[in-house]
Formats: C-alpha cells, sequence, structure tokens
C-alpha cells in the first residue's frame, strides 16, 4: 500500500497540478521532489522548486550530491579505469560528466580539493555538508 509518493525532475506546473488535483479529489498530493542537486547543479533547485517546499511543503531527497564523482577529486587528474567514468559503455556518462558546461563543471570541481583542505575535510565531505545546509 502507498501512503506517500512524490516526483523527480517534474516541471514545476506538473507538480503543482498533480497537488491540486489531489487535494480536488481528498487525496495525498506529492509530499517530495527529489531534484539532482549539488555545488554544480544548483539553479533548478534554488529557482524553480524552493517556492514549491514551501507552498505545497514538500520535503526533497536529492539525487548525485557528488556530480557522479566528480565533486570528490576522483576524476581531477585523469579518469581511472577501473571507475564508472572509465567504463567504455559509459562514455555518454563520462561525456556528460565531464564535459558538461563546455568542461565548466569540470574546472569548477577542481577548485574543490583545495577549498576541502582550509575546513579539514576531503572534498567528498565538504559537497554532502553544502547539499544539506542549502535548500
Amino acid at each position: 500500500k502507498v501512503l506517500y509518493w512524490g516526483t523527480s525532475e517534474w516541471p514545476t506546473v506538473l507538480i503543482n497540478a498533480a497537488a491540486d488535483f489531489a487535494r480536488a479529489q481528498h487525496l495525498i498530493g506529492p509530499q517530495m521532489e527529489q531534484p539532482q542537486y549539488n555545488l554544480l547543479h544548483r539553479e533548478r533547485v534554488e529557482q524553480e522548486y524552493a517556492p514549491l517546499y514551501d507552498s505545497l511543503g514538500l520535503g526533497t531527497t536529492t539525487w548525485s550530491p557528488l556530480a557522479s564523482g566528480l565533486l570528490t577529486g576522483k576524476y581531477a587528474a585523469k579518469v581511472p579505469a577501473d571507475s564508472r567514468l572509465g567504463q567504455s559503455d559509459n562514455a555518454w556518462l563520462r561525456e556528460a560528466v565531464l564535459d558538461a558546461e563546455g568542461g565548466a563543471h569540470a574546472r569548477r570541481a577542481a577548485a574543490l580539493p583545495a577549498l576541502a583542505r582550509t575546513f579539514g575535510c576531503s572534498p567528498a565531505q565538504l559537497a554532502i555538508a553544502w547539499c544539506l545546509k542549502n535548500p
């Protein structure tokens, strides 16, 4: 039996429509949204979804808080052959992660290890802490 449900990357107009429909039918509307959210992918959450969190009382469970490993520092020097991005059948993912925004995401991620050191933590710990602190 399903008691609660949520959405993942739905357009805000559909989330609102689903909530309105559920309310009109005396049903439980969406309770959470699962967006991609990390230091490199912020806009959708902060600009589109943030108002919904307040108006509908939605919770959030983000996906890819480490940007498919990019924010761990793992891919700073090169892509390890035994990593997920190093596998030949994941060339599409490697391209999507490393070449996103014309390589800007990879360049931004390269600055994270130095920043993490100033806080005495790993890049992954800093990236997760940032997600927990923000919307």
